[in-house]
Protein backbone atom coordinates (compact mmCIF):
# COMPACT_ATOMS: atom_id res chain seq x y z
CA UNK A 1 0.00 0.00 0.00
CA UNK A 2 1.14 3.38 -1.22
CA UNK A 3 0.95 6.12 1.83
CA UNK A 4 -1.01 7.90 -0.55
CA UNK A 5 -3.67 4.75 0.06
CA UNK A 6 -3.01 5.07 4.11
CA UNK A 7 -3.81 9.05 3.56
CA UNK A 8 -6.74 8.85 1.40
CA UNK A 9 -8.57 6.33 3.77
CA UNK A 10 -7.95 8.65 6.90
CA UNK A 11 -9.06 11.72 4.93
CA UNK A 12 -12.19 9.78 4.22
CA UNK A 13 -12.94 8.79 7.94
CA UNK A 14 -11.88 12.39 8.71
CA UNK A 15 -8.81 11.42 10.71
CA UNK A 16 -7.94 15.08 11.46
CA UNK A 17 -11.23 15.02 14.13
CA UNK A 18 -9.48 12.42 15.80
CA UNK A 19 -5.70 13.51 15.43
CA UNK A 20 -6.76 17.08 16.62
CA UNK A 21 -9.19 16.07 19.04
CA UNK A 22 -8.29 17.90 21.95
CA UNK A 23 -7.91 21.92 20.28
CA UNK A 24 -11.52 22.67 20.34
CA UNK A 25 -12.49 21.96 16.98
CA UNK A 26 -15.25 23.71 15.31
CA UNK A 27 -16.04 24.07 11.87
CA UNK A 28 -15.34 27.21 9.72
CA UNK A 29 -15.80 27.41 6.24
CA UNK A 30 -14.94 24.01 4.97
CA UNK A 31 -12.40 23.82 7.38
CA UNK A 32 -11.51 23.05 11.05
CA UNK A 33 -10.96 25.78 13.46
CA UNK A 34 -9.08 24.95 16.93
CA UNK A 35 -6.68 26.38 19.42
CA UNK A 36 -2.71 26.32 18.10
CA UNK A 37 -0.77 24.21 21.15
CA UNK A 38 2.16 25.94 19.68
CA UNK A 39 1.95 29.31 21.11
CA UNK A 40 -0.10 30.93 24.56
CA UNK A 41 -3.87 30.49 24.40
CA UNK A 42 -5.41 33.50 22.21
CA UNK A 43 -8.93 34.50 22.27
CA UNK A 44 -9.99 33.11 19.38
CA UNK A 45 -9.04 29.66 17.47
CA UNK A 46 -6.43 30.05 15.30
CA UNK A 47 -5.02 26.55 14.19
CA UNK A 48 -6.79 25.85 10.40
CA UNK A 49 -7.12 21.68 9.68
CA UNK A 50 -7.94 21.02 6.22
CA UNK A 51 -10.37 18.76 5.40
CA UNK A 52 -9.02 17.34 2.04
CA UNK A 53 -5.50 17.58 2.89
CA UNK A 54 -3.50 16.57 5.63
CA UNK A 55 -2.13 19.18 6.86
CA UNK A 56 -2.36 22.32 9.13
CA UNK A 57 -1.59 26.13 9.92
CA UNK A 58 -1.91 28.64 12.87
CA UNK A 59 -2.67 31.98 11.23
CA UNK A 60 -1.23 33.80 14.30
CA UNK A 61 2.34 31.49 14.82
CA UNK A 62 2.04 31.15 11.52
CA UNK A 63 3.68 27.50 12.09
CA UNK A 64 2.65 24.68 9.25
CA UNK A 65 3.03 21.41 8.10
CA UNK A 66 1.56 18.02 7.61
CA UNK A 67 0.08 15.40 9.64
CA UNK A 68 3.49 13.81 10.29
CA UNK A 69 4.78 16.57 11.51
CA UNK A 70 2.52 17.40 13.95
CA UNK A 71 2.63 13.87 15.47
CA UNK A 72 6.59 14.70 15.49
CA UNK A 73 6.46 17.69 17.59
CA UNK A 74 2.99 17.17 19.74
CA UNK A 75 3.88 13.16 20.29
CA UNK A 76 7.46 13.07 20.09
CA UNK A 77 7.44 10.42 17.54
CA UNK A 78 9.62 8.85 15.18
CA UNK A 79 9.13 8.73 11.70
CA UNK A 80 8.43 4.76 12.03
CA UNK A 81 6.29 5.32 14.85
CA UNK A 82 4.49 7.52 13.28
CA UNK A 83 4.26 5.24 9.93
CA UNK A 84 2.87 2.72 12.44
CA UNK A 85 0.35 4.91 14.23
CA UNK A 86 -1.62 6.26 11.14
CA UNK A 87 -1.84 2.78 9.47
CA UNK A 88 -2.73 0.97 12.72
CA UNK A 89 -5.81 3.92 12.26
CA UNK A 90 -6.72 2.03 9.44
CA UNK A 91 -6.50 -1.38 10.48
CA UNK A 92 -3.61 -1.82 8.40
CA UNK A 93 0.38 -3.65 9.19
CA UNK A 94 3.33 -2.16 7.56
CA UNK A 95 5.11 -5.17 5.90
CA UNK A 96 9.19 -4.89 6.50
CA UNK A 97 9.71 -4.34 2.78
CA UNK A 98 7.90 -1.86 2.06
CA UNK A 99 8.85 0.38 5.21
CA UNK A 100 11.76 2.20 3.55
CA UNK A 101 10.01 3.48 0.73
CA UNK A 102 7.10 4.63 2.82
CA UNK A 103 9.52 6.68 5.00
CA UNK A 104 10.99 8.21 1.80
CA UNK A 105 7.95 8.96 0.60
CA UNK A 106 6.85 11.29 4.40
CA UNK A 107 9.80 12.55 4.15
CA UNK A 108 9.67 13.70 0.23
CA UNK A 109 5.43 14.98 1.65
CA UNK A 110 7.11 16.98 4.58
CA UNK A 111 10.02 18.64 2.13
CA UNK A 112 7.32 19.71 -0.44
CA UNK A 113 4.94 21.36 2.55
CA UNK A 114 8.12 23.39 3.97
CA UNK A 115 9.29 24.41 0.58
CA UNK A 116 5.53 25.36 -0.08
CA UNK A 117 5.47 27.54 3.30
CA UNK A 118 8.79 29.39 2.23
CA UNK A 119 7.02 30.12 -1.30
CA UNK A 120 4.32 31.60 0.38
CA UNK A 121 5.68 33.54 2.92
CA UNK A 122 7.64 35.05 -0.12
CA UNK A 123 4.86 35.32 -2.16
CA UNK A 124 3.68 37.74 0.38
CA UNK A 125 6.75 39.53 0.70
CA UNK A 126 9.33 42.11 -1.08
CA UNK A 127 10.77 39.58 -2.97
CA UNK A 128 7.62 38.40 -3.73
CA UNK A 129 6.13 41.50 -5.40
CA UNK A 130 6.59 40.90 -9.19
CA UNK A 131 4.39 37.59 -8.82
CA UNK A 132 2.07 39.44 -6.33
CA UNK A 133 1.52 42.09 -9.33
CA UNK A 134 0.90 39.75 -11.53
CA UNK A 135 -1.76 37.86 -10.43
CA UNK A 136 -3.71 40.93 -8.85
CA UNK A 137 -3.01 42.41 -12.74
CA UNK A 138 -5.09 39.25 -13.55
CA UNK A 139 -7.98 40.46 -11.02
CA UNK A 140 -7.48 37.97 -7.87
CA UNK A 141 -8.01 39.81 -5.18
CA UNK A 142 -5.75 39.50 -1.87
CA UNK A 143 -7.71 36.96 0.28
CA UNK A 144 -7.89 35.12 -3.02
CA UNK A 145 -4.45 34.87 -3.78
CA UNK A 146 -4.22 33.33 0.08
CA UNK A 147 -6.98 31.27 -0.71
CA UNK A 148 -5.52 29.88 -3.69
CA UNK A 149 -2.25 29.01 -1.60
CA UNK A 150 -0.04 29.96 -4.54
CA UNK A 151 3.44 31.06 -3.93
CA UNK A 152 6.50 33.01 -4.95
CA UNK A 153 9.82 31.14 -6.19
CA UNK A 154 12.74 33.13 -5.51
CA UNK A 155 15.85 30.96 -6.68
CA UNK A 156 17.79 28.13 -6.51
CA UNK A 157 19.87 29.21 -3.94
CA UNK A 158 17.91 30.64 -1.62
CA UNK A 159 15.81 27.94 -1.78
CA UNK A 160 18.04 25.59 -0.81
CA UNK A 161 19.15 27.21 2.30
CA UNK A 162 15.48 27.50 3.44
CA UNK A 163 15.30 23.56 3.10
CA UNK A 164 18.81 23.03 4.35
CA UNK A 165 18.00 25.00 7.42
CA UNK A 166 15.01 22.89 8.07
CA UNK A 167 16.90 19.78 7.92
CA UNK A 168 16.33 18.28 4.66
CA UNK A 169 19.40 16.79 3.31
CA UNK A 170 20.33 18.23 -0.29
CA UNK A 171 20.31 14.44 -1.52
CA UNK A 172 16.66 14.75 -0.10
CA UNK A 173 16.56 18.11 -1.84
CA UNK A 174 17.10 16.44 -5.28
CA UNK A 175 15.50 13.68 -5.11
CA UNK A 176 12.22 16.43 -4.29
CA UNK A 177 13.02 17.95 -7.68
CA UNK A 178 12.08 21.50 -6.41
CA UNK A 179 15.12 23.38 -6.91
CA UNK A 180 15.25 25.19 -10.82
CA UNK A 181 18.73 25.14 -11.27
CA UNK A 182 20.67 27.75 -13.94
CA UNK A 183 17.13 29.87 -13.78
CA UNK A 184 18.02 33.07 -15.96
CA UNK A 185 14.63 34.59 -14.41
CA UNK A 186 13.52 33.43 -10.56
CA UNK A 187 10.45 35.22 -10.40
CA UNK A 188 7.93 32.50 -11.52
CA UNK A 189 4.10 32.19 -9.25
CA UNK A 190 4.86 28.20 -7.28
CA UNK A 191 1.20 26.36 -7.68
CA UNK A 192 1.26 23.43 -5.44
CA UNK A 193 0.49 19.70 -7.30
CA UNK A 194 -1.19 17.50 -4.55
CA UNK A 195 -2.74 13.57 -5.18
CA UNK A 196 -5.63 12.13 -4.80
CA UNK A 197 -5.48 11.98 -0.54
CA UNK A 198 -3.93 15.96 -0.92
CA UNK A 199 -0.28 15.23 -0.49
CA UNK A 200 1.81 17.77 -1.75
CA UNK A 201 4.04 15.94 -4.31
CA UNK A 202 5.46 18.77 -6.25
CA UNK A 203 5.24 22.50 -8.08
CA UNK A 204 3.82 24.16 -11.37
CA UNK A 205 5.88 26.99 -11.55
CA UNK A 206 4.48 29.12 -13.52
CA UNK A 207 7.01 32.47 -15.40
CA UNK A 208 5.67 35.83 -15.69
CA UNK A 209 7.92 37.35 -18.08
CA UNK A 210 6.29 35.83 -21.13
CA UNK A 211 9.44 33.40 -21.98
CA UNK A 212 8.13 30.02 -22.95
CA UNK A 213 7.66 27.68 -21.87
CA UNK A 214 5.11 29.48 -19.46
CA UNK A 215 4.81 26.41 -17.30
CA UNK A 216 7.59 24.21 -15.61
CA UNK A 217 6.73 21.16 -14.02
CA UNK A 218 9.62 20.70 -10.41
CA UNK A 219 9.40 16.95 -12.05
CA UNK A 220 8.43 14.38 -14.13
CA UNK A 221 6.68 12.41 -11.69
CA UNK A 222 3.51 14.82 -11.31
CA UNK A 223 2.94 15.42 -15.11
CA UNK A 224 0.38 12.23 -15.47
CA UNK A 225 -1.21 13.79 -11.53
CA UNK A 226 -4.60 15.36 -12.53
CA UNK A 227 -4.10 18.88 -10.88
CA UNK A 228 -7.11 19.68 -7.86
CA UNK A 229 -8.02 16.12 -8.04
CA UNK A 230 -8.03 15.72 -4.21
CA UNK A 231 -10.79 18.13 -4.18
CA UNK A 232 -12.74 15.86 -5.90
CA UNK A 233 -12.69 12.46 -3.43
CA UNK A 234 -16.45 12.11 -2.97
CA UNK A 235 -17.81 13.13 -6.29
CA UNK A 236 -19.03 11.30 -9.43
CA UNK A 237 -19.17 13.88 -11.63
CA UNK A 238 -16.03 16.02 -12.08
CA UNK A 239 -15.17 19.61 -14.63
CA UNK A 240 -12.59 19.13 -16.69
CA UNK A 241 -10.50 22.14 -17.47
CA UNK A 242 -7.04 22.43 -19.24
CA UNK A 243 -5.39 25.07 -16.77
CA UNK A 244 -3.83 24.78 -13.46
CA UNK A 245 -5.22 28.28 -12.08
CA UNK A 246 -8.75 27.84 -14.03
CA UNK A 247 -9.52 24.71 -11.49
CA UNK A 248 -7.82 26.71 -8.79
CA UNK A 249 -9.56 29.91 -8.81
CA UNK A 250 -12.90 28.24 -10.06
CA UNK A 251 -12.52 25.86 -6.34
CA UNK A 252 -12.06 29.58 -4.67
CA UNK A 253 -14.76 30.90 -5.97
CA UNK A 254 -17.44 28.38 -4.97
CA UNK A 255 -17.45 25.57 -7.99
CA UNK A 256 -17.01 22.57 -6.79
CA UNK A 257 -15.14 19.33 -8.41
CA UNK A 258 -12.76 21.12 -10.71
CA UNK A 259 -9.78 19.74 -12.03
CA UNK A 260 -7.11 20.18 -14.39
CA UNK A 261 -5.44 18.04 -17.23
CA UNK A 262 -2.04 20.70 -17.59
CA UNK A 263 -2.13 20.12 -20.83
CA UNK A 264 -3.95 18.97 -24.25
CA UNK A 265 -4.44 15.39 -23.14
CA UNK A 266 -6.31 13.08 -20.70
CA UNK A 267 -3.34 10.64 -20.23
CA UNK A 268 -4.22 6.79 -19.44
CA UNK A 269 -3.30 7.29 -16.49
CA UNK A 270 -5.19 9.89 -15.14
CA UNK A 271 -8.10 8.41 -16.93
CA UNK A 272 -7.27 5.14 -14.33
CA UNK A 273 -7.19 7.46 -11.28
CA UNK A 274 -10.42 8.56 -11.83
CA UNK A 275 -12.04 5.90 -12.80
CA UNK A 276 -10.42 4.52 -9.38
CA UNK A 277 -11.90 7.09 -7.19
CA UNK A 278 -15.23 5.94 -8.83
CA UNK A 279 -15.50 8.95 -10.85
CA UNK A 280 -18.12 8.24 -13.83
CA UNK A 281 -19.33 11.74 -15.56
CA UNK A 282 -16.73 14.22 -16.98
CA UNK A 283 -17.78 17.14 -18.16
CA UNK A 284 -14.89 18.61 -20.54
CA UNK A 285 -15.21 22.19 -20.12
CA UNK A 286 -11.90 22.91 -22.57
CA UNK A 287 -11.30 26.00 -24.78
CA UNK A 288 -12.52 26.03 -27.83
CA UNK A 289 -9.61 25.90 -30.16
CA UNK A 290 -7.97 23.39 -32.02
CA UNK A 291 -6.17 21.11 -29.29
CA UNK A 292 -9.53 21.55 -27.17
CA UNK A 293 -11.27 20.19 -29.76
CA UNK A 294 -8.71 17.21 -30.27
CA UNK A 295 -8.56 16.55 -26.67
CA UNK A 296 -12.61 16.76 -26.14
CA UNK A 297 -12.49 14.15 -29.31
CA UNK A 298 -10.27 11.49 -27.78
CA UNK A 299 -11.59 11.98 -24.41
CA UNK A 300 -15.33 11.12 -25.67
CA UNK A 301 -14.19 7.93 -27.80
CA UNK A 302 -11.53 6.74 -25.40
CA UNK A 303 -14.46 6.73 -22.33
CA UNK A 304 -17.09 4.87 -25.05
CA UNK A 305 -13.76 2.07 -25.49
CA UNK A 306 -13.27 1.73 -22.02
CA UNK A 307 -16.75 1.80 -20.81
CA UNK A 308 -16.19 3.68 -17.64
CA UNK A 309 -17.11 7.22 -18.17
CA UNK A 310 -19.85 9.34 -19.59
CA UNK A 311 -19.17 12.72 -21.30
CA UNK A 312 -20.41 15.74 -21.57
CA UNK A 313 -19.02 18.90 -23.73
CA UNK A 314 -18.72 22.49 -22.93
CA UNK A 315 -16.37 24.20 -24.75
CA UNK A 316 -15.17 27.59 -23.77
CA UNK A 317 -14.70 30.68 -26.56
CA UNK A 318 -11.53 32.64 -26.06
CA UNK A 319 -13.31 35.67 -25.73
CA UNK A 320 -14.15 34.29 -21.50
CA UNK A 321 -10.22 34.60 -21.47
CA UNK A 322 -8.22 38.15 -20.52
CA UNK A 323 -4.94 39.05 -22.84
CA UNK A 324 -2.49 37.48 -20.42
CA UNK A 325 -4.52 33.99 -20.39
CA UNK A 326 -6.21 34.17 -17.01
CA UNK A 327 -10.10 33.41 -17.34
CA UNK A 328 -12.10 36.22 -16.96
CA UNK A 329 -14.91 37.28 -14.75
CA UNK A 330 -17.37 35.99 -17.40
CA UNK A 331 -15.57 32.65 -17.79
CA UNK A 332 -15.96 31.94 -14.16
CA UNK A 333 -19.86 32.75 -14.33
CA UNK A 334 -20.03 29.83 -17.56
CA UNK A 335 -17.95 27.51 -15.39
CA UNK A 336 -20.86 28.16 -12.93
CA UNK A 337 -23.72 27.31 -14.93
CA UNK A 338 -21.92 24.78 -17.07
CA UNK A 339 -24.54 21.93 -16.21
CA UNK A 340 -26.97 24.04 -18.00
CA UNK A 341 -25.35 24.68 -21.74
CA UNK A 342 -23.18 21.07 -21.76
CA UNK A 343 -24.55 19.27 -24.08
CA UNK A 344 -23.86 15.06 -24.69
CA UNK A 345 -20.43 14.03 -25.65
CA UNK A 346 -21.52 11.64 -28.35
CA UNK A 347 -24.21 14.28 -29.54
CA UNK A 348 -21.63 16.91 -29.74
CA UNK A 349 -18.98 14.51 -32.07
CA UNK A 350 -22.01 13.18 -34.06
CA UNK A 351 -22.74 17.21 -34.89
CA UNK A 352 -18.84 17.53 -35.25
CA UNK A 353 -18.93 14.78 -38.07
CA UNK A 354 -21.79 15.20 -39.51
CA UNK A 355 -20.88 19.58 -39.90
CA UNK A 356 -17.54 18.06 -41.61
CA UNK A 357 -19.27 16.36 -44.86
CA UNK A 358 -20.96 17.55 -47.87
CA UNK A 359 -24.48 16.40 -47.87
CA UNK A 360 -25.47 17.90 -51.04
CA UNK A 361 -26.89 14.53 -52.26
CA UNK A 362 -28.89 11.65 -51.41
CA UNK A 363 -26.59 9.52 -51.42
CA UNK A 364 -23.85 11.63 -49.04
CA UNK A 365 -27.10 12.36 -46.79
CA UNK A 366 -27.71 8.06 -46.70
CA UNK A 367 -24.33 7.35 -46.06
CA UNK A 368 -23.95 10.19 -43.23
CA UNK A 369 -27.04 8.61 -41.62
CA UNK A 370 -25.42 4.82 -41.57
CA UNK A 371 -22.14 6.25 -40.22
CA UNK A 372 -23.16 8.13 -37.27
CA UNK A 373 -25.90 5.63 -36.36
CA UNK A 374 -23.09 2.69 -36.27
CA UNK A 375 -21.65 5.24 -34.18
CA UNK A 376 -25.17 5.22 -32.15
CA UNK A 377 -25.30 1.44 -31.81
CA UNK A 378 -22.33 1.41 -29.04
CA UNK A 379 -23.60 3.79 -27.10
CA UNK A 380 -24.89 2.22 -23.64
CA UNK A 381 -26.84 5.56 -22.17
CA UNK A 382 -30.38 6.05 -23.71
CA UNK A 383 -30.02 10.07 -23.11
CA UNK A 384 -26.87 9.91 -25.47
CA UNK A 385 -28.51 7.77 -27.75
CA UNK A 386 -32.20 10.23 -28.09
CA UNK A 387 -29.56 13.08 -28.38
CA UNK A 388 -28.01 11.68 -31.31
CA UNK A 389 -31.25 10.18 -32.78
CA UNK A 390 -32.71 13.86 -32.44
CA UNK A 391 -29.80 15.15 -34.03
CA UNK A 392 -30.37 13.42 -37.15
CA UNK A 393 -34.06 14.13 -37.09
CA UNK A 394 -33.29 17.68 -37.03
CA UNK A 395 -30.44 17.60 -39.41
CA UNK A 396 -30.87 14.70 -42.12
CA UNK A 397 -34.82 15.11 -41.86
CA UNK A 398 -35.24 11.14 -41.10
CA UNK A 399 -38.10 9.92 -38.76
CA UNK A 400 -37.60 8.74 -35.08
CA UNK A 401 -39.26 5.50 -36.11
CA UNK A 402 -37.06 5.03 -39.39
CA UNK A 403 -34.12 5.54 -37.06
CA UNK A 404 -35.31 3.41 -34.39
CA UNK A 405 -35.33 0.76 -36.80
CA UNK A 406 -32.16 0.91 -38.15
CA UNK A 407 -30.35 1.27 -34.97
CA UNK A 408 -32.02 -1.87 -33.75
CA UNK A 409 -30.92 -3.67 -36.79
CA UNK A 410 -27.37 -2.50 -36.42
CA UNK A 411 -27.10 -3.18 -32.57
CA UNK A 412 -28.13 -6.88 -33.34
CA UNK A 413 -25.58 -7.34 -35.72
CA UNK A 414 -22.65 -5.33 -34.33
CA UNK A 415 -19.31 -7.46 -33.70
CA UNK A 416 -17.92 -8.00 -30.26
CA UNK A 417 -15.28 -5.29 -30.72
CA UNK A 418 -17.91 -2.51 -32.34
CA UNK A 419 -16.80 -0.24 -29.77
CA UNK A 420 -13.00 0.02 -31.22
CA UNK A 421 -14.60 -0.34 -34.56
CA UNK A 422 -17.69 2.17 -34.41
CA UNK A 423 -15.82 4.59 -32.52
CA UNK A 424 -15.88 8.09 -35.13
CA UNK A 425 -12.60 8.80 -36.41
CA UNK A 426 -11.12 12.05 -34.91
CA UNK A 427 -7.22 14.15 -35.31
CA UNK A 428 -4.55 12.44 -33.77
CA UNK A 429 -3.74 14.24 -30.48
CA UNK A 430 -0.03 14.85 -29.80
CA UNK A 431 2.02 12.70 -27.97
CA UNK A 432 3.07 15.61 -25.57
CA UNK A 433 1.06 17.26 -23.63
CA UNK A 434 1.64 21.17 -23.67
CA UNK A 435 1.36 22.54 -19.92
CA UNK A 436 -2.39 24.62 -19.33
Amino acid sequence: MELTSIIGQLIDTQYQTTLFADRALRQHEGHYLGNCPFHSTSTYPTLNIYKDTPRWYCSECEHAGTWFQYLERRQDLSAGEILDHLSQAIGYRIEDNKRTSLLTQIKLANLHECAHTFYHENLHSYDGKPSMEFLQRAGYSHSEIRRLQLGHYPGEDKVARYLKANGFTRKLIDKAGVLQAGSEEPFRIAIPVRDEAGLLSGFVYRRIGGTEPLYILSHSGIRDRLFNIHTARAAKSVLLTERYLDALLATVRGIDNVIATGGFILSDTQMNSLARMGISRLILALDSDRAGVKCANSIISRSLIRGDFRCSVALSEITYRMNNGFLSARGIDRLRSVHAYAQSGPKWQAEQLLDSLALESKTAVEQAKDTVLKYTSILENEEDIDQVLTLLQDRLGYRADELRKDLQQLTREKPSDSKAVATLAVPRVPQEAGLG
